[in-house]
C-alpha cells in the first residue's frame, strides 16, 4: 500500500462540528493530518499471480460407462491475471487453456479396441470484489465469481460436468485466502502504524512544533480505474517537541466517514 498524498492542517473551531464526512471531520477542533492511501491494482495482480500454480491437472478413473478400464486426464495452464476497477467493483479476470483426454477399451473382452479421444479446454474466470472497511480495521471483501468452461462430449462424458465442480472448489480456496488476508486487521493497521510512528517521531526532533496523534478516521474504499484509494484522517495535537514523550498506541478502532 502506498501513501500518495499527505497534508497537515490545523483548525481551531469554537465548537465541535458533526464529524460524519471528511470535510466536517477536518472542520472539527484540533489538528488533522489528511492522508490518501492507495493500493495499485498491479500490486494486487502480483499477489494473485503468486497464488496460481503454473499448471493444473487431474485424473479420474472409470468416468464413463461407455468404456472399460477408462481414465479421464486433464491439464490446463493459466494465463496472466488482469485487474481493473469498474462500476465500483474490483474485477479480477483470468483464463486457462489446455486439454482433456479419455482413454479406455471399447467392446467385449474377446473383441475390444483401445480408444483415446481428446478435446481442448477453455476456462475463464471473473471475480468481482466490493470492499467494505470495518471499524476494527478489517476489510470485508464481498466476493462473487463467474466461471465458464467449454463443453465437450467424450464418449458420452460431459467434460464440463466432470471438471467444473473441481474448478469451482479451487477458485473458492483462492477466494478464501484473499478474504482471510483482507479480514485480518493487520493488513490495514500495518500500513498505518508506520505513518503513525513517523508522526510521533517528528514530535521528538528539533523542529519548532510537533504533532502527537490520537485518533484515526477513514472513508470507505474508493474503487478507481487503476487503484483502490482510502482517505484517512489522523487527528491529534500540535505540541512542543519532547523526546521523553511516549508515542500512543494506534487505536484499535477507527471512525468511519462518508466521503
Amino acid at each position: 500500500m502506498l501513501i500518495r498524498a499527505f497534508t497537515l492542517s490545523t483548525f481551531l473551531a469554537v465548537s465541535p462540528c458533526a464529524a460524519d464526512t471528511v470535510q466536517s471531520y477536518l472542520a472539527a477542533p484540533g489538528s488533522h493530518a489528511l492522508v490518501t492511501l492507495e493500493v495499485p491494482y498491479v500490486l494486487l495482480q502480483g499477489l494473485v499471480q503468486q497464488g496460481l500454480a503454473s499448471e493444473y491437472s487431474g485424473t479420474r478413473s472409470d468416468p464413463t460407462d461407455a468404456l472399460r478400464d477408462d481414465t479421464l486426464t486433464w491439464r490446463a495452464t493459466p494465463s496472466d491475471v488482469q485487474i481493473v476497477g469498474q462500476n465500483g467493483q474490483i474485477v479480477v479476470s483470468g483464463s486457462a487453456s489446455g486439454s482433456a483426454r479419455v482413454r479406455g477399451e471399447f467392446g467385449f473382452s474377446f473383441l475390444s479396441q483401445s480408444v483415446s479421444v481428446s478435446a481442448d479446454l477453455g476456462v475463464s474466470v471473473s471475480i468481482f470484489m466490493e470492499p467494505v472497511l470495518n471499524a476494527d480495521w478489517s476489510i470485508m471483501a464481498n466476493l462473487r465469481t463467474e466461471s465458464r468452461l467449454t463443453e465437450a462430449d467424450l464418449y458420452g462424458l460431459s467434460i464440463r460436468g466432470e471438471l467444473k465442480p473441481a474448478m469451482d472448489r479451487a477458485i473458492a480456496r483462492e477466494l478464501a485466502n484473499v478474504s482471510e488476508m483482507l479480514a485480518n486487521p493487520e493488513f490495514m493497521k500495518s500500513q498505518m502504524r508506520e505513518l503513525w510512528t513517523d508522526l510521533c517521531e517528528a514530535s521528538r526532533g528539533e523542529s519548532a512544533l510537533g504533532f502527537m496523534p490520537s485518533d484515526v478516521a477513514a472513508t470507505q474504499p474508493l474503487v478507481g480505474p487503476d487503484a483502490l484509494r482510502i482517505q484517512v484522517i489522523i487527528s491529534g495535537l500540535l505540541v512542543a517537541p519532547d523526546n521523553s514523550t511516549e508515542c500512543p498506541a494506534l487505536p484499535e478502532e477507527i471512525t468511519l466517514l462518508e466521503r
